[in-house]
């Protein structure tokens, strides 16, 4: 598990990280280390978006949290994310509790954001 506290010195005053977590990044055959943080916005506490930092806490990319977005977990350790734009992420954790976890975040981000579409349309 990554410092949820460094995480949040790294964020504006109006963002919450719920969790964070050391990971692997598989992207084109390669294992490149990651954290991967779930962030809200405090004023807007309903809206998700996983923040990705490489090695040095510098913002790699940011990956919005829609009703449309899958989660699944391909092994214990494995995590996908499919973007609303057919975007895939694929993570490995160090643990399968890790990967537990993050799954469960990810799930109720997913979840509060389609029960918004469906109440705001």
């Amino acid at each position: 598990m990554a410092d949820v506290t460094l995480i949040q010195k790294l964020l504006p005053s109006e963002e919450y990280c719920h969790f964070a977590a050391e990971v692997k990044e598989l992207k084109g055959g390669k294992a490149k280390t990651r954290t991967l943080a779930l962030v809200t916005n405090r004023v807007k506490s309903d809206e998700y978006a996983i923040f990705i930092y490489k090695r040095r806490k510098e913002m790699e990319h940011t990956i919005p949290i829609f009703a449309d977005t899958a989660i699944t977990a391909p092994t214990d350790t494995m995590l996908q994310i499919t973007t609303a734009e057919k975007r895939v992420y694929t993570f490995d954790a160090p643990s399968a509790e890790c990967a537990a976890s993050l799954h469960s975040y990810l799930v109720k981000a997913v979840s509060t954001a389609t029960k918004n579409r469906a109440n705001f349309g």
